[in-house]
This record gives C-alpha cells, structure tokens and sequence, in this order.
C-alpha cells in the first residue's frame, strides 16, 4: 500500500529523498523503512537506505551486517563512502550509522550532510532516509529539510493521540511532500 501511494504522489511531484520517521521509539519506522527499500528495490528501482538514527541505529540489526563504518564515519573522518555502504542486493545498498557520535545534531545538520544527501541522491533513484523518532530526537526536524517527502509511521497503543497529532502537524508544515497511509 505504501509503495502505491509513493507511485501516486510522485505522480505530481518528485519525491526522491525520503525521510521516515515515528513520533516515539518502538513505533516500527525502521522496520518500514527496510520492507519499503527493499520493496522498491525488488521492482528495478536503484535505492539507497541510509541509517541516520545516531541514537538508536537498527538497520545493521534488520539486514545482519556490521554497524561500523558507516554514515557518522563518513560525515567525521571523511571516509569514503564506498567504503561505508553494504550491498544487500543488487538494486539495494545500505550505509548503517557507524559509529555513534556523543551528539549527532551538529553532524546530522551539517553542510556536509546535505552534501551527502544530494550526492548519494544523484546516483540512486530512491533515497530512504531512516532518522530518529520526531518527538524524542530533534535530528529528525533537521533531516527532513533535506528530503522530498516524510513517511509518519504511527503504531497504535505505542503513541498518545496528542503527540501523533503534533508529529503529523510538523510533517505536513516542514517538508515539500507529506506521505500518508
């Protein structure tokens, strides 16, 4: 259903860089956003999932692959990239968090970021950017200036309505396309 939904919006407008994202912890977004790479990889489209939850990464978890090097080694000791993305399939690349930074809101706003971002956007056709929960962590508000559209994954019981309602609000308010289910 998400990837119908994906093809309806991006009917109207380009939604390449992708941000996905909660209101709190446990609410599913890494989950999503692994099944939604990899759907979107399985029919041809070139993707790249990115693990930006510096706090709480779980992408390494999901596919079984290492956490280091990854997207903070990339951003703070300008490893290359290449040597920080994993090839899960041949259509599906993956760059885990790497190291955990003490604070990643400096890193994650960064110029060298956006920087990234673009980069990494120009070679895939889809970015899945899989970033903290919005009302834990302020790196999600910072990562979604650089994305197309947000994905707001909301998991019943695991949410009060007040906090989905404000994580919806800054959604549709902050990024040039909304996402929803």
């Amino acid at each position: 259903m998400l990837q119908a939904n994906l093809r309806f919006f991006s009917a109207s407008h380009l939604v390449k860089v992708i941000l996905v994202t909660s209101s709190v912890r446990k609410e599913g977004k890494s989950t999503v956003s692994a099944n939604l790479s990899l759907t979107l990889s399985q029919l041809g489209h070139s993707v790249a999932l990115i693990d930006a939850d510096l706090h709480a990464p779980t992408q390494h978890t999901i596919w079984r692959t290492e956490q280091t090097p990854g997207l903070s080694d990339v951003l703070l000791n300008g490893m290359p990239l290449q040597r920080a993305v994993r090839s899960l399939t041949s259509t599906l690349d993956l760059v885990p968090a790497g190291n955990l930074p003490g604070h990643p809101l400096p890193l994650l706003s960064s110029d060298s970021m956006a920087r990234l971002v673009q980069s990494i956007a120009s070679r895939y056709d889809y970015v899945i950017l899989d970033s903290p929960p919005l009302l834990v962590d302020a790196e999600a508000v910072t990562l979604g200036k650089l994305a197309d559209g947000v994905i707001l994954v909301v998991r019943p019981d695991m949410v009060d309505v007040a906090s989905a309602k404000a994580a919806k609000r800054w959604s549709i308010n902050s990024v040039n396309q909304f996402l929803a289910l």
